[in-house]
């Protein structure tokens, strides 16, 4: 049952436009290296998602995905540090 469900879902997603799967980029909330750790804690507490893009000043230099459970479980692991984003 667990593979019809599969191929159900794959022809779903065939059925959608990219514009409904895709985030507009002015949308994208990204943390940038180059900023504060006050100013990337904030755009974290301001918006709950599960991975970050993480870039140097714009979207157009991205170094990488974070995932917040990383950046919380690195904290509890590190007296409440932020992580260096490099």
């Amino acid at each position: 049952m667990a593979e019809q469900k599969i191929v159900e879902q794959v022809f779903k997603m065939a059925d959608k436009h990219v514009d409904e799967l895709m985030t507009p980029r002015m949308d994208i909330v990204w943390l940038d290296v180059n900023e504060s750790i006050k100013e990337n804690a904030a755009v974290l507490k301001e918006n709950l998602f599960n991975y970050y893009p993480v870039c140097e000043d714009s979207l157009d230099t991205i170094l990488g995905i974070v995932r917040l459970k990383d950046i919380l479980t690195h904290q509890l692991d590190n007296d409440g540090r932020f992580p260096d984003l490099r």
